[in-house]
């Protein structure tokens, strides 16, 4: 079977293809060719084959391993390079239901990343990351999550985290963790108060020559830091915006019905209003220098999986070569702080 739509990335639409061929061998398994297109940062080719094992003894706990090879290009337009991905991903997932719902994946990715530049007025510190290398790595990610909705939750806890250890072969050696966490509290008359908080830590190993920029972190933007643009509260040399190996974001909203929802029924359900304060730093876990925005906006779902914002930021905190955006800000995304 084909299908063509419309998918929702982290602060980007995309368009995409799928062809699909389900149960070759009878057991559920499935091979699918999938292309997407964006005009704003990443394009996606991938052939996939996967295969669950719930015909097993351990259907419980929903086993599924796969094998996809991929060709992605993404662009960081702010650092003014683009980076292309060539290589192969084996993933196995599974359940474990021991008083907790936890999600495993355990990720083998063996690629080829080549980072070219946007233009020619680039600094050297990123120029010297051209070229061709080879990246062999091994990541983990585990999630919790019992919210009783993914866009507009009213309660629950979201946990998740994703390990990396790069340095198993090829040219390219680091360790990277991330944990994202979300706390969603009913108050009354509809309002709920939500609680998000984000950290990365990358850091080198006995085989690192170079970390790689494109693997550093970019605080900023409607996802992580409103009130600044993507990648914009960071560090920079001569004015553009590198990475950092650590940051962290934390985020409070006050979520509203839009008035009249009762008029409305069905359709306002699809909206919200928020109040919140962003807080966040990168290359340090204090509060000193750190950068900060409070605001307002409107919020729509994308059929249980992402949410549009617009809001209105106004940054308190700042330094003095971040990139802020004081105004209206446009966000599309499926994880926000």
């Amino acid at each position: 079977m084909g299908s063509a739509g419309t998918e929702i990335g982290q602060n980007e639409g995309s368009l995409r293809t799928e062809l699909t061929i389900p149960n070759i061998l009878g057991r559920g398994e499935s091979i699918s060719l999938q292309g997407s297109y964006s005009s704003t940062r990443a394009n996606d080719l991938q052939l996939k084959f996967w295969k669950p094992f719930y015909h097993t003894r351990f259907r419980e706990n929903r086993p599924e391993m796969s094998f996809s090879v991929f060709r992605q290009t993404d662009r960081y337009d702010i650092s003014s390079f683009q980076t292309t991905n060539l290589g192969y991903l084996v993933d196995f997932s599974a359940h474990t239901m021991l008083g907790l719902d936890l999600t495993h994946s355990l990720q083998y990715e063996n690629s080829i990343r080549d980072l070219g530049l946007l233009n020619k007025s680039v600094p050297f510190a990123i120029r010297e990351h051209c070229g061709p290398k080879l990246a062999s790595l091994l990541r983990y990610s585990l999630i919790y999550d019992n919210r009783d909705g993914s866009v507009f939750p009213t309660r629950g806890i979201l946990l998740k985290s994703v390990n990396e250890y790069c340095g198993l072969g090829g040219n390219i050696a680091y360790t990277s963790s991330t944990a994202h966490g979300e706390v969603n509290v009913p108050l009354f008359a509809g309002l709920v108060a939500q609680f998000c908080g984000r950290v990365g830590v990358m850091k080198e190993t006995k085989k690192t020559t170079m970390l790689p920029i494109n693997n550093m972190f970019y605080c900023g933007g409607p996802l992580t830091l409103r009130g600044f643009k993507y990648g914009g509260a960071g560090p920079v040399i001569d004015g553009t915006p590198i990475g950092a190996q650590t940051f962290w974001c934390t985020g409070a909203h006050l979520w509203t019905p839009l008035p009249f929802a009762g008029v409305f029924k069905g359709l306002a359900s699809h909206f919200r209003m928020h109040f919140f304060y962003n807080m966040g730093n990168s290359n340090s876990f204090s509060t000193d220098n750190m950068r900060s925005a409070y605001g307002m906006g409107i919020a729509v779902k994308l059929a249980e999986r992402a949410r549009i914002e617009l809001n209105y930021c106004v940054p308190v905190r700042r330094q003095s070569t971040d990139k802020v955006l004081n105004g209206f800000q446009f966000g599309i995304g499926y994880e926000f702080v």
